[in-house]
């Protein structure tokens, strides 16, 4: 049940739209105060935009730390949580159509 309320969350966007637009404006700008005049905003808004993204990682570093220590627990949850298990599916996958031509 707890993985697969992982998976969901996984799947949503993590930033809005003006989340990443303040982002980028704060790496071309100067100043805060700056990215927030050229996004029409107030500074206050600006800074509670920024506290909030900082929420966001908060909540999404725990998460990692999370699966990261039950990879270290379990070998085979560590086998499962890489992205090498892509790879050998796949390969699988070769291996059985492969077979099945050998059966025909």
């Amino acid at each position: 049940m707890e993985m697969c309320k992982i998976v969901k969350k996984a799947d949503m966007k993590v930033l809005s739209k003006k989340e990443e637009q303040l982002i980028q404006l704060l790496k071309v700008t100067e100043t805060a105060k700056a990215a927030a005049i050229k996004m029409h905003i107030a500074p206050k808004t600006m800074y509670n935009m920024l506290y909030r993204l900082r929420q966001k990682y908060y909540k999404a570093r725990k998460l990692v730390n999370r699966i990261e220590s039950n990879k270290r627990g379990h070998p085979l949850i560590k086998m499962l949580l890489t992205d090498r298990i892509h790879a050998r599916d796949e390969e699988t996958t070769d291996r059985e159509l492969e077979f099945e031509e050998d059966l025909d």
